[in-house]
């Protein structure tokens, strides 16, 4: 879900949902922000998420957040260390903001149910915003939401309903986008669909693609079946 307005900072809870493939691997459930000068934030919450070098993956819920600079040089995802105490069902706030005084970006996550939680700052190196997009194809690192799964072979559709929802504002519009590609080439789409410009009201509208299934309003955006 790419969003066209821009923010000082950004709100959202998810619910914690433990799912995986045929393969075992699970799903990171992501808010991403692009800074006004082009770095890119992601935090969020991952399920048995892939180790780095591909074979297996770290069992569990954890924390997860990555930064890509200008450049498009990355830190790589950063795990916490052992599994969270999240429990399937719990509620996670998920947030990116700006310390202004200390020119950093602060991504920070917490468990609502179980107090959980993870925090991490990295340079904001002069960006006072994250900003929104002008078209779906305007930038591979949209400020959005995102639910992203690697998997070891093409085209698994199966997913179960996730749930993310704004904290103390709304969206006035966005575009969603389904598509897949086989890393580490992000050009090599097997693929790849986006919906026209939704305005966004309190009823949800529907976008489906190659067997996946979104809906979204001016506070939720769901990914999965009905």
């Amino acid at each position: 879900m790419i969003f066209t307005q821009n923010f000082n900072a950004l709100n959202y809870n998810v619910t914690a949902v433990a799912q995986t493939d045929s393969s075992g691997y699970g799903p990171a459930y992501l808010l991403n922000g692009l800074s006004d000068i082009g770095y890119w934030y992601q935090v969020g919450l991952a399920y048995n998420w892939p180790l780095a070098s591909g074979n297996g993956y770290d069992s569990g819920f954890h924390f997860i957040w990555e930064v890509f600079t200008p450049n498009g040089t990355t830190n790589n995802p950063v795990l916490s260390r052992i599994p969270d105490n999240v429990n399937p069902g719990d509620t996670v706030r998920l947030s990116l903001s700006f310390s202004g005084g200390a020119n950093m970006v602060t991504m920070y996550a917490v468990d609502y149910n179980t107090g959980a939680s993870s925090s991490h700052s990295y340079t904001a190196g002069g960006g006072t915003i994250f900003t929104g997009s002008s078209s779906a194809s305007g930038t591979r690192t949209p400020t959005s939401l995102m639910t992203e799964w690697y998997h070891p072979s093409p085209s698994e559709t199966s997913m179960k309903q996730v749930t993310y929802s704004m904290v103390g504002s709304t969206i006035q519009s966005a575009w969603i986008c389904i598509g897949e590609y086989v890393p580490p080439n992000s050009s090599s789409l097997v693929y790849a669909q986006c919906s026209s410009k939704l305005t966004l009201t309190s009823t949800f509208q529907q976008y489906s693609f190659h067997g996946l299934n979104t809906y979204v309003s001016n506070y939720q955006f769901q990914t999965g079946p009905s």
